[in-house]
C-alpha cells in the first residue's frame, strides 16, 4: 500500500513483519560472563561485559523484558545482545539504521507489551504493527539529519534544566548546613535520644484478614519519598494494633528508615501530618515538648551524611542500628529561636521547591517536543524532502 490518507507521497505503509524479522540475543549465564570490555545489552541497559561480540548485521534493538521493554537504540558499537533484547534482520525493504530506529520508537512498542510481572514484548505481538516510511533512502537520511539536530538541542536543553534543578537542591542543603554547622551561643548539644523518644513499629500477621481492612495508615520505607505523610499505600485497623507490635504514631514525629538497601546512599526521612503506624524498618522520634517537630526533622536532614556513616552495611540490606541513632548529637536552642529558624527554612524550602517545579516541567516539556516533533515527521505534517 503506497501513498494512504494523509500520507505524504513517495511513502510506504506495510506491517513490521513485512518489512523485516526480529531476533532475539542470546541467553547468558551471568557467572560465565567473560571479563572484557564489550558491553552486555538486556532489558535493563548494560549489564556487564564481555570479550566477545554476538551482534552481527543490523544495529537496531529493541529491548523486550523489562525497564526497556520497547526502547529502540541504534547501536554503533559492538555489544553482546542477551535474550531479553531483539535486533532486526532479513530486510524486504530498504532501510537506514538511525531511521528505522527513529520510527519505531516514535510507534511506542511498549504499547503492544503483555502486562506479567513485569512487561513483555513477543516477536509475533509486534508483526501487525503499521509502519510508515518513505521510500526513498535520501529522503530517510535526511529525516535522521533533521532530527538529529532537533535532538541534540533538546539534550543540551535537558542537560542545562537537570544542571540547575541539581544546582537548586544544592543551595538548599548547603543553606541547611550553614544553620546547623555552626550553632549559636546558647545553643545546648544533646543526645537524640534526650531530645525525642525513639519508638520502633511492626508489621500485623497478613494472614489475619481484618488487620488489613482498615483505615489507618501503615508507613513502610516505600511511603518514604515526600517531606510530609498524610497517608500510605497500605491501612490497618485497630484490631492490628491491639495485636501486634505496631502501635500509633502520632502527628508531629518524624520518621526515619533504619533498615533498607537505601540507607546505601540515602536516609530518608519524613514529618507525620496525621496519626500512623510503622512497620519495623521505620522508627518514630517522638520530639519532647522543647523541641519543635520541623527544627528537629531539618536539623536531621542536616546531619545526612552522619546518618549515613552509622549505617551498618549489609549485601544487600543496610541497618541504622537504634544505639547509635540515639547518642547521635544535635544541638537545641530555644524553642522560640526554633521557630524562628524553622520559619526562616520554611521560606527557603518553599522557594527552592518552586523552582525545582519550573526546571521539572522544563523537563517535562523539552520530553513533550521530541514526541511532537516525532509526531509531525512521521504523520507529514513537516516537510522532510530534500530541496
Amino acid at each position: 500500500m503506497k501513498h494512504g490518507d494523509g500520507m505524504k507521497k513517495g511513502w510506504e505503509v506495510k506491517r513490521l513483519g513485512e518489512c523485516f524479522k526480529l531476533k532475539s540475543g542470546e541467553a547468558l549465564v551471568s557467572n560465565k560472563m567473560q571479563e572484557g570490555d564489550i558491553p552486555v545489552f538486556g532489558g535493563n541497559g548494560i549489564a556487564g561485559y564481555h570479550n566477545e561480540f554476538n551482534l552481527h548485521g543490523s544495529n537496531v534493538i529493541i529491548g523486550r523484558v523489562g525497564a526497556l521493554c520497547g526502547k529502540v537504540r541504534h547501536i554503533t558499537k559492538k555489544i553482546w545482545l542477551t535474550d531479553n533484547a531483539f535486533h532486526v534482520v532479513d530486510f524486504n525493504y530498504s532501510f537506514d539504521h538511525a531511521f528505522l530506529s527513529y520510527l519505531l520508537n516514535f510507534k511506542n512498542l511498549r504499547n503492544y507489551a503483555r502486562q506479567a510481572a513485569q512487561p513483555v514484548i513477543s516477536n509475533s505481538s509486534l508483526k501487525e504493527v503499521d509502519l510508515e516510511f518513505p521510500s526513498s533512502i535520501s529522503e530517510q537520511q535526511c529525516i535522521v539529519t533533521i532530527l538529529n539536530e532537533a535532538f541534540a538541542a533538546i539534550a543540551k536543553a535537558k542537560e542545562n534544566a537537570e544542571k540547575n534543578l541539581v544546582n537548586a537542591r544544592g543551595v538548599f542543603e548547603a543553606y541547611l548546613q550553614s544553620v546547623f554547622t555552626n550553632p549559636a551561643i546558647g545553643w545546648e548539644k544533646k543526645k537524640l535520644c534526650e531530645v525525642a523518644e525513639i519508638k520502633g513499629g511492626g508489621t500485623p500477621s497478613k494472614a489475619v484478614a481484618k488487620y488489613w481492612n482498615g483505615t489507618i495508615p501503615w508507613v513502610s520505607p516505600k511511603d518514604m519519598k515526600c517531606k510530609e505523610i498524610f497517608d500510605a499505600q497500605d491501612h490497618i485497623s485497630m484490631d492490628a494494633i491491639e495485636n501486634s507490635s505496631t502501635s500509633l504514631v502520632r502527628s508531629g514525629a518524624i520518621l526515619i528508615v533504619v533498615r533498607s538497601g537505601i540507607l546505601a546512599h540515602t536516609v530518608p526521612l519524613a514529618i507525620t501530618r496525621k496519626d500512623v503506624t510503622i512497620n519495623q524498618d521505620i522508627k518514630a522520634l517522638i520530639p519532647k515538648k522543647e523541641v519543635a517537630p520541623e527544627f528537629l526533622f531539618y536539623h536531621l536532614s542536616a546531619l545526612h551524611k552522619v546518618l549515613l556513616s552509622l549505617a551498618n552495611r549489609g549485601a544487600t540490606v543496610h541497618r541504622l542500628p537504634s544505639e547509635l541513632l540515639g547518642t547521635l548529637k544535635v544541638s537545641i536552642p530555644s524553642l522560640q529561636v526554633q521557630k524562628s529558624i524553622v520559619g526562616k527554612i520554611d521560606n527557603f524550602f518553599s522557594e527552592t521547591q518552586n523552582l525545582e517545579a519550573i526546571y521539572k516541567q522544563k523537563l517535562a516539556d523539552l520530553d513533550e517536543l521530541k514526541k511532537s516533533i516525532l509526531e509531525k515527521v512521521f504523520t507529514g505534517e513537516l516537510k522532510t524532502e530534500k530541496v
